[in-house]
């Protein structure tokens, strides 16, 4: 059975859901907060909230955390891309802790357009702890706009 591993990580939690390749959910789980990497302290609090949401997803599927995962994305605020400091040191983490086979890290709003418009051509706004605006057109091209905490 392939799993899958969807994660939302926003200022204020984690978010962990676990489905098989027909998108039968399998378990979910949730941590603290996906908090931007200021020093050591930080960083070690976010792998703690990630790990903690991760293994609850699976022990609610009833699988061990050694269970192979095909492939695991992750939505972050803060992340500024895949292959932004940010979304490197959030692969590098589910890849020391979790056996997946393929990751993907990207910006919280993408995940939202992919849930809120499935034809992912629109635009939306996070107003959460921290907000952003982030829209995609018919070519694929993108455009993001916040960043700056509670202010919209």
């Amino acid at each position: 059975m392939k799993l899958f591993l969807g994660i939302d990580g926003g200022q204020t939690s984690i978010k962990s859901v676990l489905a098989n390749q027909r998108g039968r959910i399998l378990g979910t789980g949730s941590g603290g907060p996906a908090v931007h990497f200021r020093d050591e302290a930080t960083r070690h609090q976010v792998r703690e909230s990630l790990s903690r949401a991760i293994q609850e997803a699976l022990r609610q599927a009833g699988l061990s955390v050694t269970q192979e995962i095909e492939s695991a994305f992750l939505g972050v605020s803060g992340v500024n891309g895949p292959e932004s400091p940010a979304g490197t040191i959030y692969r590098d983490m589910i890849q020391e802790e979790f056996k997946a086979r393929k990751i993907c890290v990207d910006l919280d709003a993408r995940i939202a357009l992919a849930g809120a418009i499935p034809s992912r051509v629109g635009v939306i706004v996070i107003a959460g702890t921290g907000s952003i605006a982030f829209g995609m057109n018919e070519r694929g091209e993108s455009a993001r706009v916040g960043g700056w905490g509670y202010l919209l």
